[in-house]
């Protein structure tokens, strides 16, 4: 499934929902279909355990644990045999939109402010409970400021979208890097690919 930006930001500037499934306990079940967005996407896991399947990578994750991928990424959410329901918080943006230049700019070493280090192509981490209630009291307020729009609502998001990457960023320490170097290769290559075929084709196929 292809979601390009404009499909995506009709209604809001960011995109945000809460992601919910239930499903019989025993069957293992694939939450979404391969997912492709032009958007940097943001997941916090709210319930439930399961695998994220990104670029040849099987990820678990349980209650607590954070996802952030780069546009373009193929990604699938699969929930695991002995969880009953799935749930999590779900914001997706233009980094170009709201983060000053070098944190926009997807090639430059401060992009997202060095939450994708080492080249990874996505950051991921089981946040501590202090951590946890400060990444969803940021999305809440994200939230709000979208809602409600008051004067200098955009510059509000845009600085608790800058927190919100930098608090992720000094706290993630599990991002993909085992990864080999052709590997990362292959997997940047996909991404452009796919983002071309995207721009090209934009939503129509």
């Amino acid at each position: 499934m292809r979601v390009n930006k404009a499909a995506f930001l009709k209604d809001s500037p960011i995109y945000f929902d809460v992601i919910d499934c239930s499903v019989e306990k025993g069957k293992l079940e694939v939450y979404s279909p391969l997912l492709v967005n032009a958007l940097l996407e943001i997941v916090v896991v709210t319930s439930g355990r399961g695998s994220l399947k990104v670029v040849g990578q099987v990820i678990p994750y349980e209650e607590g644990d954070v996802f952030l991928m780069p546009s373009y990424i193929p990604h699938e959410y699969c929930l695991s045999e002995d969880s009953e329901r799935f749930s999590a918080r779900r914001f997706l943006f233009d980094p170009e939109d709201w983060l000053d230049k070098d944190a926009a700019v997807r090639e430059s070493p401060g992009y997202c402010y060095g939450v994708f280090f080492d080249n990874s192509i996505i950051a991921c981490a089981r946040l501590n409970t202090d951590t946890l209630n400060k990444t969803n009291s940021l999305l809440d307020e994200i939230v709000a400021e979208l809602s409600e729009r008051k004067n200098e609502w955009r510059s509000a998001v845009s600085a608790h979208l800058s927190l919100l990457l930098i608090t992720l960023g000094r706290y993630v320490s599990n991002t993909i890097q085992n990864i080999g170097e052709r590997q990362k290769g292959e997997s940047r290559l996909v991404s452009i690919a796919v983002g071309m075929i995207m721009d090209r084709y934009d939503d129509r196929a």
